[in-house]
């Protein structure tokens, strides 16, 4: 699903003159209070769905800012970026076929079928033709994404998103490195006695975990080299860093399933960059304009029954398996 990149946000300059029923301004292009509506009920949902179950203290709708703020701006940096993009298509040349066309009339008329009376009401009555509007900058959206990131390749080897587990016994040098070093190396002493790592660790380790599961590059103050050479079983002799002396334990030299989760965070974070490169520079001096009034006042409609299926249908009709 489209969403926002991170750093590729829109910078709002907040600024008055707007009519009532406009939120933002991105260039040319206009954003209504009822898209507005549209992204924050189902992004409202979406959450509601995730956090269900969980302290309602920590994740409550309410006015005190917490996760409903969260929504917000997650949610106008979303549309926001969508606005530009459709811009940016004009630039690039991007033209969604008639067929692509014909589709999005479809998923809006399947969307707004299932939007009972309290849906429309909350929507601030939303027009069938806005859904299908909204539809085709999405889909516009999404093809400058993949013209974006056409030439990032998505085959990662596993030496590059090899990903590795190991148990990790650290004591800290904090004021007095010499003591601190002792400490490993009675723990080192018994582990050549024969004493098992497990038996060992948690006599010694100030870790707040014993297990890390990583890949290059994704630690800090760690000694990551070395646990990189280590075999699956095999114990590592005192590690020092700027900060600990470690002991580590090889779990595995190679995790297979979080080696393959790595290969696809690389991707994600490779188009995600490219991406940013394209669409930053074009929207460096691209004119952004916040109607605060109007913003400040859009609260999202609470109704436990309320749309949800904004983005699902959206998949249905646009997604890989459709």
């Amino acid at each position: 699903m489209l969403q926002a990149c991170a750093g590729t946000q829109n910078r709002y300059i907040l600024t008055t003159g707007f009519s009532r029923n406009e939120i933002f301004r991105v260039g040319r292009l206009t954003c209504t209070r009822q898209e507005m509506l549209v992204y924050l009920v189902n992004a409202a949902k979406r959450y509601d769905a995730i956090f269900q179950g969980t302290d309602p203290e920590a994740f409550a709708f309410d006015e005190t800012g917490g996760l409903t703020e969260t929504i917000r701006e997650s949610t106008l940096a979303l549309a926001g970026q969508i606005k530009a993009m459709q811009l940016l298509a004009e630039e690039t040349g991007i033209l969604p076929e008639a067929e692509e066309l014909e589709k999005c009339a479809a998923c809006a008329a399947a969307y707004y079928a299932t939007l009972t009376e309290a849906d429309l009401i909350a929507l601030d009555h939303v027009s069938q033709e806005t859904i299908r509007a909204m539809y085709e900058e999405i889909l516009v959206a999404t093809r400058v994404y993949e013209y974006a990131v056409r030439d990032v390749n998505p085959e990662i080897s596993d030496d590059e998103a090899r990903t590795i587990t190991v148990e990790v016994l650290r004591i800290g040098k904090r004021d007095n490195p010499a003591s601190a070093l002792a400490l490993a190396q009675e723990a080192q002493k018994m582990l050549e006695d024969g004493e098992d790592f497990a038996a060992v660790q948690p006599l010694y380790n100030e870790s707040e975990t014993e297990r890390l599961t990583f890949g290059t590059g994704e630690t800090e103050d760690f000694p990551e080299e070395e646990a990189f050479s280590l075999e699956t079983g095999e114990v590592s002799g005192i590690l020092e860093t700027e900060s600990s002396y470690y002991i580590l334990r090889c779990v595995s030299a190679f995790d297979r399933q979080a080696t393959r989760a790595n290969k696809e965070r690389i991707v994600r974070m490779r188009r995600n960059e490219a991406f940013g490169e394209l669409y930053d520079a074009f929207v460096e001096g691209l004119p952004v304009q916040l109607n605060t009034g109007a913003w400040e006042a859009l609260e999202i409609p609470d109704g436990e029954d309320l749309t949800s299926g904004f983005w699902d249908t959206y998949e249905l009709f646009f997604g890989e398996d459709s």
